[in-house]
């Protein structure tokens, strides 16, 4: 039965550390996907799905924000998981807060409304709000603030530090009552991709990513911002 090999699956998988606190994660992800095998393939479809959502960098290096946006959402409709779709539309939000920080730091005005720059809720309450400093959205965002005078300041690493953090927060909040089933194996899978990302992270490729995102130097893709 699935359960009962998501229940062998889970317990064969070491404890995670959150990001920074250990060199590299705790296994390869040559091993991590050995022990994916034992997913449904169903399941494994949707963990697949889902790590294209979290990670733009998986996608078309030449495709727009209106491409990005419209593949996400055709994505966003096959989730069966209440739960994961919810991680999913969190993780869209912020990467669209997170354009809209860039956008903002580098003197552009509010995006045109009639074109697809970011998902929604966020992209409207951000359009409305784009002259106050929190976007008007400290209630849903509080660290808001704290990030702009991050980019403001060009500390690259902290950003990253910063997003990588919050990330695995929510992600580590969304697995409580989780624990030997798919939503379980998937939440363990993104914190491990954060892992994996704060092991690899040093000083000169954090400074190049930071001057890519300030610069605009994707052009219209602003949304193709990792974490």
């Amino acid at each position: 039965m699935a359960r009962e090999r998501y229940y062998m699956l889970m317990a064969s998988l070491p404890a995670l550390e959150p990001p920074f606190e250990e060199e590299r994660p705790p296994m390869s992800r040559i091993r991590l996907e050995q022990r994916l095998q034992m997913l449904e393939p169903e399941d494994a479809e949707q963990l697949s799905a889902l790590e294209d959502l979290m990670h733009f960098d998986r996608l078309d290096l030449e495709a727009q924000d209106q491409e990005l946006i419209e593949r996400s959402l055709r994505v966003m409709a096959t989730i069966r998981s209440p739960l994961l779709r919810q991680v999913a539309e969190w993780r869209l939000g912020l990467r669209t807060v997170i354009a809209a920080l860039r956008r903002r730091e580098a003197g552009e005005p509010a995006p045109d409304r009639r074109r697809p720059w970011g998902f929604d809720p966020q992209r409207r309450a951000l359009e409305r709000g784009w002259q106050r400093r929190d976007f008007g959205m400290a209630g849903a965002f509080p660290w808001i603030e704290h990030l702009a005078d991050l980019l403001q300041s060009g500390d690259a690493r902290a950003v990253e530090r910063q997003l990588l953090r919050l990330v695995w927060r929510y992600l580590s909040q969304k697995a409580w009552g989780h624990h030997f089933d798919f939503e379980a194996v998937a939440l363990y899978v993104l914190r491990w991709n954060l892992v994996q990302r704060a092991s690899s992270q040093n000083a000169v490729d954090a400074k190049a990513r930071f001057d890519q995102l300030m610069a605009g130097s994707w052009g219209d893709r602003t949304l193709r911002i990792e974490v």
